[in-house]
């Protein structure tokens, strides 16, 4: 018999995950655009560095969203090891994507010019902020795996 609250979550999911790889691709396509476009014009606009990091960053990101999706949807429980795993990785990517556009930028301007700062935006607190509270939200899905394990010993 199958469980009728594991289908209509599979059915949900389905979207998403369409949704994530589309994105995804779109966003690895405009980095190899733009990367390819910076190198075309010998690195004269630095924006399109910026934007060729950008669209990996979030490329990246929706990937592993979509691994996510796909797990859940592949077990029909949104409580297990995989992705616990998944959102903690996701968590220290949001952390550290944070301020990649700085360092990237910081390492272009050093090997141009032997010269640079790394100043890190303030706004970049707040992407990490987000990525802390993704690796505080694989806590609380630690903690309903656990729940999960004990309520199928019992059953």
């Amino acid at each position: 018999m199958k469980d009728n609250k594991v289908e209509r979550l599979k059915k949900r999911l389905t979207g998403d995950a369409i949704y994530c790889i589309i994105i995804a691709v779109v966003m690895g396509v405009f980095a190899i655009a733009e990367l390819s476009m910076y190198f075309s014009c010998n690195g004269e606009f630095a924006n399109m560095l910026n934007g060729s990091v950008q669209g990996l960053v979030m490329s990246i990101t929706f990937v592993i969203i979509s691994l996510i999706i796909f797990e859940i949807m592949k077990h029909g429980k949104p409580f297990s090891k995989r992705i616990i795993v998944k959102l903690r990785v996701l968590g220290i990517w949001v952390m550290l994507s944070a301020y990649l556009l700085d360092v990237v930028s910081f390492i272009v301007e050093f090997l141009k010019n032997n010269e640079g700062y790394f100043f890190p935006d303030m706004s970049n607190v707040f992407v990490s902020l987000l990525g802390v509270l993704l690796i505080i939200i694989s806590e609380i899905f630690y903690y309903g795996h656990e729940l999960q394990e004990d309520v199928d010993s019992i059953a």
